[in-house]
């Protein structure tokens, strides 16, 4: 059986490449199946809440 973790980030589109690099800077341990880093865009996200659309002010890279 094949053990693997899926994370999931919501990152603004201009950082989402430095925070991908960042994880596999992390992850990297010179395997031969480390796994794999995946960029999807997203359409929308909206918060149940306050059923509003998430803006690119909620979701920030601080370093």
């Amino acid at each position: 059986m094949i053990k693997h973790i899926q994370m999931e980030i919501y990152a603004k589109a201009e950082q989402a490449r430095e925070i991908a690099q960042l994880i596999v800077d992390a992850a990297h341990v010179n395997a031969d199946s480390e796994g794999l880093v995946c960029i999807v865009p997203v359409n929308d996200l909206l918060w149940i809440h306050d059923k509003r659309s998430a803006t690119d002010n909620d979701f920030q890279l601080h370093r």
